[in-house]
């Protein structure tokens, strides 16, 4: 009887301390701010700023092949931005076009005077390694941006 005792004792050690890994979001690298408010955690990436100048990097860890659908929308007053999708090696596996670009060819297919408010779409994504790394890039960006997955 003790050493039935023993062996489950054992074996609920072992789960609790390798089968029940949490994932998280890794914050990389922090770009510039002016009153940045963040609640990110896996899953998510949601953010407002008065002045976003750099790269946010956030991260998580994957396995090679698995495909994820990532949801991303932006308002941006002022500045411009970008959203890539890397792997661990900084390799490019997706990315958004600059929101300036974007407002370029809505001025030049509706009218000149035309401003973007905002933009989102989906990018799907398979990782090719261990990490995917989700780079916002700003330049004297003001407004929000998040991203689901």
């Amino acid at each position: 009887m003790r050493i039935k005792v023993i062996i489950v004792v054992t074996l609920i050690a072992a789960l609790l301390l390798f089968g029940c890994k949490r994932k998280e979001l890794i914050y990389e690298k922090i770009a510039n701010h002016t009153n940045v408010v963040e609640d990110s955690s896996y899953g998510r990436i949601e953010m407002s700023f008065d002045i976003l100048d750099g790269e946010n990097v956030r991260s998580f860890e994957t396995k090679p092949g698995i495909t994820y659908n990532f949801d991303y929308d932006y308002n941006i007053n002022e500045g411009d931005i970008k959203i890539i999708f890397t792997d661990s090696e900084k390799n490019t596996l997706a990315q958004t076009e600059w929101s300036s670009e974007i407002e370029k060819k809505l001025k030049k297919s509706e009218c000149s005077t035309a401003i973007l408010w905002g933009h989102g779409g989906n990018k799907k994504i398979e990782s090719t390694d261990s990490e995917i790394r989700i780079v916002i890039f700003g330049k004297e960006a003001s407004g929000s941006v998040k991203v689901e997955w």
